[in-house]
């Protein structure tokens, strides 16, 4: 029987589980939305190159930019990355010891590459002044009181707002991820549209009993060298 360490605190609140799904559909919908320009755009480029090699008498003309507008619009119809209900606590995953790194999120069932595992989930701060006023004025995600601060930038690193993941009640089990630096099994996206979100997806085949990790990144360890996490 596979060990359970996972308490009610832990477990993702309804509303938590509800947010992801909305921020799938919130995907899904924008994607869509650029979708449908791209077929306007194709529609009208196509018209126009058929107008154009009906008067020039070239059906040259007609075939290769509508042939090349169709070709990019299917290509941008395929997307990189599907988002699919979030995995869910004590079915797909698991909160455990991890060895010597406290704990960590551990495979419930294999978890098929590309597949999507959930959002980054907390406590929103919407920039530096709410940051300021929770933990000190000049905090900062490299500080060791804000252990599981996640910082998203806006455009050109413009505007940073916050997700606090330190209270597990407002959190998911996200925060119980570890970092795995190159050995990491987990990739991930940061989406600016509709909202901001940091998003994981599986980044290779992950078997069962197998620790979930990701890169923390450069910024997190800048003042945290020789920490184990």
């Amino acid at each position: 029987m596979l060990y359970s360490h996972c308490t009610e605190d832990m477990k993702l609140p309804l509303q938590k589980l509800n947010e992801q799904k909305l921020f799938a559909q919130d995907t899904v919908r924008a994607r869509e939305l650029r979708l449908a320009g791209l077929s306007c755009a194709t529609m009208l480029f196509s018209a126009a190159a058929i107008l154009e090699g009906v008067i020039t008498h070239s059906p040259v003309i007609a075939f290769i930019p509508g042939s090349l507008a169709a070709t990019l619009l299917l290509s941008r119809s395929i997307p990189p990355l599907i988002y699919s209900p979030p995995l869910q606590i004590n079915v797909d995953v698991d909160v455990r010891p991890s060895n010597g790194r406290g704990q960590g999120l551990f495979a419930l069932r294999s978890i098929r590459k590309g597949t999507y595992i959930f959002d980054y989930l907390g406590e929103s701060l919407g920039g530096q002044e709410e940051l300021d006023e929770k933990y000190g004025t000049g905090s900062r995600i490299d500080s060791s009181t804000t252990a599981y601060l996640l910082e998203l930038n806006g455009p050109l690193g413009l505007k940073p707002t916050f997700v606090d993941a330190a209270e597990p009640a407002l959190s998911n089990e996200a925060r119980y991820m570890n970092h795995g630096g190159d050995a990491s099994n987990l990739m991930k996206f940061k989406g600016r549209f509709p909202k901001r979100r940091l998003s994981f997806f599986a980044k290779q085949d992950i078997e069962i009993d197998e620790e979930l990790l990701w890169d923390y990144g450069f910024d997190y360890w800048r003042n945290r060298e020789g920490e184990v996490v």
